[in-house]
């Protein structure tokens, strides 16, 4: 093949490049990009505002066993909030979405009347072939999600402690094996329940100190943060299971 037929067929591919490229380019633009938000939330940020200050204090109806605070159901919260939204024509809605994964999203959704809206996801910890334990986790993960979307927070609410149960694995880790517990002896290298997973055990046991003292006793623990996390699953499929049993007595 002569040079010039060489450079002519070399600019032609150039060219074919290029074009595919462009093509290219054009149609990730054109792709619908997943948003949290309307392209405008000036109406429902105003809407919000007002709602927010017309709020009653939420009726703490629930006791947390551990940390001896009382704290809003999903129930206490919706009670609260549904008035003050409908009257600034607001609502909200939360969508349990099942991936073909098995992963569990909560869409949790506030809308306003003129189609402005914002949106969040939570992802939901899942217990394999136990429906009660997964409708509980949804509930628990729905009762977060609501609160943080509507702006609103119970007065005695106990995930509110100012980092403590953050905290709380250092401070055992502290405290134990010196005077105060010299007996105490740590299983060194295991790892341990991460913050969610504590937080959900906690909801779980709330109104049941009898299950946990059962679970401390069984495990050889002294609180949640001591559990390994390889053992999580079936402790928490362990709790559910006996309130359920009690719950049909």
């Amino acid at each position: 093949m002569e040079t010039p037929d060489v450079n002519i067929l070399l600019s032609f591919y150039g060219s074919i490049r290029d074009l595919i490229a462009k093509e290219v380019e054009i149609a990730l633009k054109s792709q619908p990009r997943e948003t949290f938000q309307s392209p405008s939330i000036d109406l429902l940020a105003e809407a919000l505002s007002v709602a927010q200050g017309d709020y009653p204090e939420l009726v703490c109806s629930k006791v947390n066993v551990f940390t001896k605070t009382e704290y809003a159901d999903l129930a206490a919260i919706l009670k609260a909030v549904r008035k003050p939204l409908a009257d600034n024509h607001l609502s909200v809605t939360q969508i349990i979405d099942v991936k073909e994964t098995g992963e569990i999203m909560i869409h949790t959704k506030l809308l306003h009347n003129s189609g402005q809206y914002i949106e969040s996801r939570a992802r939901v910890i899942a217990i394999a072939g136990d429906q009660k334990a997964t409708d509980s986790a949804i509930t628990f993960a729905k009762r977060q999600a609501l609160m943080s979307i509507l702006g609103i927070a119970s007065a005695q609410d106990y995930s509110d402690d100012d980092g403590v149960s953050a905290m709380e694995k250092g401070r055992i880790t502290f405290e134990k094996g010196t005077a105060l517990n010299k007996d105490y002896k740590p299983q060194d290298g295991i790892e341990t329940l991460s913050k969610d997973q504590i937080a959900e055990l906690d909801y779980e046991l709330q109104d049941y100190p009898d299950i946990c003292k059962d679970i401390f006793s069984s495990l050889r623990v002294e609180s949640l943060s001591d559990i390994p996390k390889d053992m999580y699953r079936d402790v928490i499929s362990r709790v559910r299971r006996i309130k359920l049993l009690r719950s049909q007595s």
